[in-house]
């Protein structure tokens, strides 16, 4: 049985038209010690025909054709059952990584002894064909998170990062990935927070993730998708759940409740809704979700909260925030490219 020390984990769906430059990106790394787990999650395109190719070229590349669609966060997991390696990395294939990516990354969980390193990254636009660097200032950048105040500004920062890490391997196996289908990233990036976690950022290096592409893998974000407020408020839950199982609830409340709050509030700013959804939702989300203590004082980003500041004051006397939102998005999107 072969032995590696980083296990790169790719679910793939429906991306023959990318699915080259992922792997092409991924083989050719300067870190040599790694296993390559692909699997297809039932794609209906020539993908497991790009992937058996590659799989020709490359003894590191492990195959596993999934017979029904499982949605990404599962097919990860299938990928993680048969991982080798002490540490594992992610890369969704209509992504790819810098040359240096897994040898940068796993220098620095070895350096830092860290649970988990994210890496930087950049949005590619795939309209436009640009890359889009990411210029603001990161307060943790480079920083070991460990402790409860950091972590507590971490939940506040609303932090730009999705699945571009390394993991040791033997904390995904104390701390389980959702099973959810939509918003799986998310979820485990707040379980990571809500446990006994040592967590860095660094900027060393970057993961290229692709924007504005039909169908694509992340779907996180999906601004184009029905407003669905049960499906939002039954992720909200899930994310109590979450630190209330690490048993850290009580210490993260208030800054939980805020972030709920930012999600809540971009969902009811990107979507169109009516005014009957509007207030349906939001009559929902001050019986579970509201708190008269929010705190905005600590989110250091102005915009966001002056964003949540007007978005609380309209949830506390029960007025529609929907023009408001749109004025804002117009501002922002005219005065400031946010």
């Amino acid at each position: 049985m072969n032995e590696f020390l980083v296990s790169i984990i790719i679910p793939v769906y429906n991306v023959e038209q990318y699915l080259r430059q992922c792997l092409d990106s991924v083989c050719n790394q300067t870190f040599k010690d790694i296993e390559i787990i692909v699997v297809n999650d039932c794609s209906p395109d020539n993908s497991l025909q790009i992937i058996k190719e590659y799989q020709q070229k490359d003894k590191r590349i492990v195959v596993i054709d999934l017979k029904q669609n499982v949605g990404v966060g599962l097919a990860r997991k299938e990928g993680i059952k048969v991982a080798k390696g002490k540490f594992v990395a992610f890369v969704d294939s209509d992504d790819w990584v810098k040359n240096d990516y897994i040898e940068v990354l796993y220098n620095s969980i070895v350096k830092y002894d860290t649970d988990v390193v994210f890496a930087d990254f950049v949005r590619y636009d795939n309209n436009s064909k640009s890359v889009i660097k990411n210029n603001k200032k990161i307060d943790y950048c480079n920083k070991i998170i460990c402790d409860v105040a950091d972590k507590k500004r971490l939940l506040l920062s609303e932090p730009k990062i999705l699945i571009n890490m390394i993991i040791k391997k033997e904390f995904l196996a104390k701390n389980d990935m959702s099973q959810r289908r939509v918003g799986e990233d998310a979820l485990f990036i707040l379980k990571i927070i809500a446990t006994e976690s040592k967590i860095i950022y660094i900027d060393d290096t970057e993961y290229f993730y692709r924007e504005n592409r039909n169908s694509s893998i992340m779907s996180n974000i999906n601004r184009n998708a029905e407003f669905d407020y049960k499906e939002i408020f039954l992720f909200f839950d899930e994310v109590l759940d979450v630190f209330k199982q690490a048993k850290t609830f009580d210490i993260y409340r208030k800054e939980i409740y805020v972030r709920l709050l930012m999600l809540f509030c971009r969902e009811v700013t990107e979507k169109k809704l009516t005014s009957k959804q509007y207030f349906d939702s939001t009559e929902i989300f001050k019986k579970k979700f509201y708190q008269k203590d929010f705190s905005f004082l600590r989110i250091k980003n102005v915009k966001n909260k002056i964003r949540l500041f007007v978005f609380y004051f309209y949830l506390k006397f029960n007025l529609n925030y929907i023009k408001t939102a749109h004025l804002f998005k117009f501002i922002n999107k005219k005065f400031f490219n946010f």
